[in-house]
């Protein structure tokens, strides 16, 4: 799950998967720094390879022109009006022409598109390399900067970011280290498309013999292919993977899924995560700092390797005895199950006796509650949860204006005054070749016209939701539903913006932007709500209290174990990061395993290979997911105080963190809802830590 930024954006976004190409440019005319207008309806998204390379070209080129121009501005006179606004308007023109060249490259079934369209946002990514970290900029940003012709805060704020993020970008390098940026920064452009594009590309799958199955869900095995009648193929990636590994009933049918999953992109993508290491340590030198942790943290709410590191190392200390007692109760379950009185927990027996955890203690069978969860259901009762809370209304658009024939598509308007606010797109089944994940997808951000009208956003959840057998509907395990309810809680946070510039609503810090989406996870744990997403297949009852009580008891049931390993994940990140380059990611990241979580991969194993988020915008970031639970956590005490869908405390978060975006730091936005400052002491209880609670550190 997650946030998946808008692509081709300067370092003042986070990054986007890629592809590399070859040089794109052709002559055509400088576009104007005015506002192009773009709406759902305007976007073509049903266009050839060709066609969309042809638009891309011309649109970059004329980006690069209408840049040239601005940067030719004289110091003397640089104002605002005349510098930044013409900038941000370029920038934002770019992109917003190019919504459907960039979408496609995710979730196109045609490979001759999504390389185009992956070529498109690799040559953007160039293009607003060269021109962000030119000298001249730096100097312009800073002479408006001097003369205060910034007047609103919006405006200080946009100042502010074009600043620090073209600071940033070796624009103040003296010239042979500036060349040497520009050429090692394309060299990590690539290589980031080419790990990301190993992995999209790729088509693992898994043959077991048809006793191999025993324990897998009827509509589950459908999905599969049939060889003959003697064995299944099934397709391995993140869609599949928890759903068989909590059913197989056969150890080796397990390990054999777990062993092509935690080798996806291995080993093409071993030496590219080398490179872009060494070309990372390299850059944060050309910059000025240690190394790259250090120069990614200046621009987050962290601050420095330091402080995260003192966070984590304390949280996986209080979290490590809870976590090995958890393992050590799964291992005693297979070993009776084994009928043997001592077994070994192996990674790809977690999953599996996690499940029988539950359902054993908790009488809570994954595959019996989502029978209560029918996607035809769930998908109406979440847009009413968000409805009433945020005082908004869907209306479904048909005929849908979309790129493929399975996506909906809604029109969200004010309740009270009716005003319409933006298109959200919702994308759910596999296709082939569409991205793999769970995320949101801010297609076109909030923007102020030129007649001082607000341009309507434009965002797309895109899900790999299973499709059902024929003839049968559906169904979501309850840890889709909430999966679908983060990602629709980043969809609010991008139509809801209200800040006059692109730059300014598109998302949050990146150690900040999950938390909004992590605060509303917690409502799909409240039996209010549980009752409302609710509508058993059989018979049309909602969830029985006796089985909401059940699954709530059992929520925390591998909190431990789960968090230890986001910390190895946010561990391994950093330690790739810092210092000196690593030879062996591998190897370290198995060493980091040890000291960390009880769930250390099989030796076999090389989860570095598809740790995709490093390679697209998380470098040194991952560690983001557990920073921000503090601050979700904290923000869902109003709700718990109040009702979760009580549209007062709705409005305020609308208005206090939702709306500012970027406007406002985050540190500033949370106490403005919570009426104080942040504290852990919510974080730590949710995972069941008790003692002193100190602030972040």
């Amino acid at each position: 799950m997650g946030y998946r930024p808008h692509a081709m954006r300067t370092s003042l976004r986070i990054a986007s998967f890629v592809i590399a190409a070859a040089g794109l440019m052709a002559p055509a005319m400088p576009v104007s720094a005015s506002t192009v207008d773009v709406s759902a309806d305007s976007i073509e998204y049903h266009i050839t390879a060709t066609t969309l390379t042809q638009h891309c070209i011309t649109r970059l080129h004329d980006a690069e022109e209408a840049f040239n121009h601005i940067l030719a501005h004289s110091v003397h006179g640089a104002t605002f009006s005349s510098v930044v606004l013409p900038l941000e308007d370029t920038e934002a023109n770019v992109n917003d022409a190019l919504v459907a060249d960039e979408l496609l490259g995710s979730v196109s079934s045609d490979r001759a598109i999504r390389d185009a369209s992956d070529q498109c946002q690799s040559e953007a990514d160039h293009m607003f390399s060269r021109v962000t970290s030119r000298p001249e900029l730096s100097t312009l940003l800073h002479s408006v900067g001097q003369n205060h012709t910034a007047k609103t805060p919006a405006d200080r704020k946009l100042l502010e970011l074009w600043t620090a993020s073209v600071d940033r970008t070796g624009a103040t390098l003296p010239s042979l280290q500036h060349q040497e940026y520009l050429m090692l920064s394309r060299r990590l452009d690539d290589l980031q498309s080419a790990f990301v594009a190993n992995l999209s590309n790729s088509d693992p799958s898994v043959t077991l013999t048809a006793a191999q199955t025993s324990g897998l869900p009827a509509d589950f095995l459908h999905s599969a292919v049939m060889n003959g009648r003697d064995s299944y193929t099934f397709v391995v990636d993140e869609s599949t993977f928890e759903r068989f590994m909590r059913n197989a009933r056969d150890e080796s049918a397990r390990e054999a899924f777990y062993r092509v999953y935690e080798n996806r992109g291995y080993p093409e993508n071993e030496p590219i995560l080398r490179e872009a290491l060494s070309i990372r340590l390299r850059l944060a030198h050309l910059l000025g700092y240690p190394d790259w942790a250090s120069y990614i943290l200046a621009d987050r709410m962290a601050q420095t390797p330091q402080r995260v590191h003192l966070f984590l190392d304390g949280l996986d200390e209080a979290l490590l005895p809870t976590a090995q007692r958890q393992a050590t109760q799964l291992a005693q379950l297979k070993a009776a199950d084994l009928h043997v009185a001592h077994a070994t927990l192996n990674p790809w027996d977690v999953l599996y006796y996690n499940e029988q955890l539950r359902r054993t203690t908790f009488a809570v069978d994954s595959d019996a509650v989502r029978r209560y969860f029918p996607a035809e259901h769930v998908i109406p009762a979440i847009l009413a949860v968000y409805a009433q809370m945020l005082g908004i209304t869907f209306t479904p658009v048909v005929p849908v204006h979309a790129w493929s024939d399975d996506v909906q598509q809604f029109s969200v308007a004010d309740a009270r005054d009716h005003r319409f606010i933006g298109t959200l797109y919702l994308d759910l089944y596999p296709r082939p070749g569409k991205y793999t994940h769970f995320a949101s997808f801010p297609l076109l951000p909030v923007r102020l016209r030129n007649d001082g009208s607000i341009r309507p956003p434009i965002n797309a959840i895109i899900g790999n939701w299973s499709k059902p057998a024929p003839g049968e509907p559906a169904t979501l395990t309850h840890e889709e539903v909430e999966t679908f309810f983060h990602e629709f809680g980043h969809a609010m946070a991008a139509l809801l913006a209200t800040a006059p510039y692109e730059t300014l609503t598109e998302g949050f810090r990146t150690d900040f932007v999950e938390a909004p989406s992590q605060m509303l996870e917690n409502f799909v744990w409240t039996p209010m709500i549980l009752k409302k997403l609710s509508k058993n297949i059989s018979d049309g009852s909602s969830l029985p209290d006796e089985l909401i009580a059940k699954i709530i008891a059992a929520r925390h049931v591998d909190d431990a174990l789960f968090n230890t390993q986001q910390i190895l994940y946010a561990d391994s990140d950093l330690a790739f990061h810092s210092g000196s380059v690593i030879a062996d990611p591998s190897l370290r990241w198995h060493q980091i395993a040890r000291l960390t979580t009880p769930l250390v991969p099989a030796d076999f194993a090389h989860p570095e290979a598809s740790f995709a988020h490093i390679m697209a915008g998380y470098d040194a970031g991952y560690y983001g997911y557990l920073w921000s639970r503090v601050y979700a956590q904290d923000m869902f005490t109003v709700f718990e105080a109040d009702g979760v869908e009580s549209p007062v405390v709705g409005a305020r978060y609308r208005k206090t963190i939702l709306e500012p975006a970027r406007t406002i730091e985050p540190d500033a936005e949370v106490q403005a809802f919570l009426g104080r400052p942040a504290n852990p002491q919510a974080f730590y209880h949710d995972l069941g830590i008790t003692g002193a609670f100190s602030p972040l550190p």
